[in-house]
C-alpha cells in the first residue's frame, strides 16, 4: 500500500513537472508574440500618422482648387440651366424599373407619412 502511494505520487509529480515545463515555454512564446505585436502596432501607428500628414498635405483646399481649375472644365451654373420641378422625370413609387433596389432602400430615410408625387405638367 505504501509503495503504491509513492508510485502514484511520483507519477503525479512527473506529470505536473512536465506540464509546468511545457507551460513555461508556451508562456515565453506568447510573450515573444505579444512583443512582436506591440512593435508592429507601434510601426502601424507611425505609418498612420504619416499617412494622415500626407493626406492633409494633399487635400489642401488651395491645391485642390488649382487642380480643379487645371483638369476640370467646370463653370458656374447659369440661370437658364435650372428648370422647373415639374420638368423632372419622376420615378414611380414602386421602385426602379429593374425591380426593388435594396441597396438604395438602405440609404433612404424611413418612409414619411405623406409623399408628393408630381407628374409632368402638374404643379405643386
Amino acid at each position: 500500500m505504501n509503495r503504491a502511494v509513492v508510485m502514484i505520487t511520483l507519477g503525479l509529480l512527473g506529470g505536473v513537472s512536465y506540464g509546468l515545463y511545457s507551460l513555461k515555454y508556451e508562456v515565453r512564446a506568447l510573450e515573444r508574440r505579444a512583443t512582436e505585436l506591440r512593435i508592429q502596432t507601434a510601426r502601424d501607428r507611425a505609418a498612420i500618422k504619416t499617412l494622415h500628414a500626407e493626406w492633409s498635405y494633399l487635400a489642401r483646399p488651395s491645391r485642390l482648387d488649382a487642380l480643379a481649375r487645371r483638369f476640370l472644365a467646370l463653370q458656374p451654373a447659369r440661370p437658364e440651366q435650372v428648370g422647373m420641378v415639374a420638368e423632372l422625370n419622376m420615378r414611380p413609387l414602386g421602385g426602379d424599373a429593374a425591380g426593388q433596389n435594396d441597396d438604395f432602400k438602405l440609404l433612404m430615410p424611413r418612409a414619411r407619412p405623406t409623399r408628393l408625387v408630381l407628374r409632368p405638367g402638374e404643379r405643386p
